[in-house]
């Protein structure tokens, strides 16, 4: 069987490259002989290059921004940032990883209609069409304060598996903010994150988780 390498070459225009180069054993009449087959792997070097970038990307927004980004596959919750402790009153990750959707709403939504209902529907468009935003009320764990909330679901693939990204940002209302220049710059800096967010989310093939 023959075993794997990579290596840098010169190429003849003088250019350095990175190859995979395959050793396979050979038995001939001659004695044993070693054969080399030499790959370009410049594609996928620049590639992988260019996701590592990404990832880390990802991964600094995710624990910086100050809206709740969450992670959850048919089981649930898997993953979810500090801001989403904060926001939604969970002390801890394996606390919040026990809930469901439904534990962090209301019976009802503003409208009138069933909160489970609705976010079967919302869910349904996210996976249909890849990603989807509505407004929310929540509701808090630790004191069952309501709250509006824009939200942001998108649907990708990781480790094989189709999950939901969910971001969460607070609405600003009269009854929960000042509107002075301070918050306003904080909605349009939150705006701006959650551009930032979906055009990375849409990139990205697959992510790990840690």
């Amino acid at each position: 069987m023959g075993k794997q390498q990579e290596l840098r070459v010169k190429t003849k225009e003088g250019r350095e490259i990175p190859v995979e180069v395959s050793f396979s054993p050979i038995n001939t009449s001659k004695g044993l002989l070693i054969s080399a087959a030499l790959r370009d792997i410049s594609q996928r070097k620049m590639a992988e290059s260019a996701l590592a970038r990404s990832e880390i990307k990802f991964r600094t927004l995710y624990v910086s921004t100050s809206e709740a980004v969450m992670l959850w596959d048919e089981r649930g919750f898997f993953d979810c940032n500090d801001a989403t402790l904060a926001i939604f009153g969970c002390a801890t990750k394996e606390g919040f990883y026990t809930k469901q959707p439904s534990d962090f709403s209301p019976p009802q939504q503003p409208c009138g209609r069933n909160s489970s209902d609705c976010s079967k529907e919302v869910i349904a468009k996210a996976l249909e069409q890849g990603s989807h935003s509505f407004e929310w009320l929540h509701r808090r764990i630790d004191n069952g304060k309501d709250f509006p909330a824009e939200v942001v679901l998108s649907s990708m693939e990781l480790d094989g598996k189709l999950v939901l990204l969910g971001t969460y940002g607070i609405l600003l209302t009269a009854s929960n903010t000042k509107k002075n220049s301070f918050n306003w710059l904080k909605l349009k800096a939150s705006y701006c994150n959650r551009r930032r967010w979906l055009r990375l989310v849409n990139w990205l093939p697959a992510l790990p988780t840690n």
